[in-house]
């Protein structure tokens, strides 16, 4: 939280992993456990060595706990691969269409934006922002840093 959003404070802090503060750490809920999951190891890490023989030997001699979160961060990746493949798919013309906005000041690489947009097929994208928004004075969480601006787009959004 302190790096994706430096400038909030700790109470601020404290009421975003309010609702995962009871339960057990096992459950990953928490906004800082989440941080140790997501996926950064390289594909054929958490793909390939995962299926060999020695990575099964080593997870069975140490126990499964101790390889937790390259777990979690392979089931996420998975998660991300199905999802990415949805939005490349062009559907049908009844379904939403998509306005990518990333707030400029995301400590977040700026590619990722380019990413997203990449990710998502041309079909489903408005027309007004075929490559997508930058927020100004927006950062990870543009929402609540510029939820005017938010708004309008989200009414220029429903509005077509």
């Amino acid at each position: 939280m302190r790096f994706m959003s430096p400038h909030l404070s700790q109470p601020e802090i404290d009421g975003y992993s309010a609702p995962y503060r009871s339960l057990p750490i096992a459950t990953k809920a928490s906004v800082f456990r989440f941080g140790h999951i997501v996926p950064v190891t390289p594909r054929f890490a958490l793909h390939g060595l995962r299926q060999t023989r020695m990575w099964k030997l080593l997870e069975g001699l140490c126990g499964p706990r101790h390889f937790d979160n390259l777990s979690q961060q392979a089931r996420l990746a998975k998660r991300g691969e199905e999802v990415r493949q949805s939005w490349r798919a062009c559907l049908g013309k009844d379904d939403p269409d998509v306005a990518v906005v990333f707030g400029e000041q995301d400590p977040l690489l700026k590619l990722y934006k380019d990413i997203l947009v990449d990710c998502i097929h041309p079909a489903h994208i408005v027309e007004w922002a075929p490559q997508g928004i930058w927020l100004s004075g927006g950062g990870h969480y543009p929402m609540e840093e510029k939820a005017a601006d938010i708004s309008l787009l989200i009414e220029k959004l429903a509005s077509q």
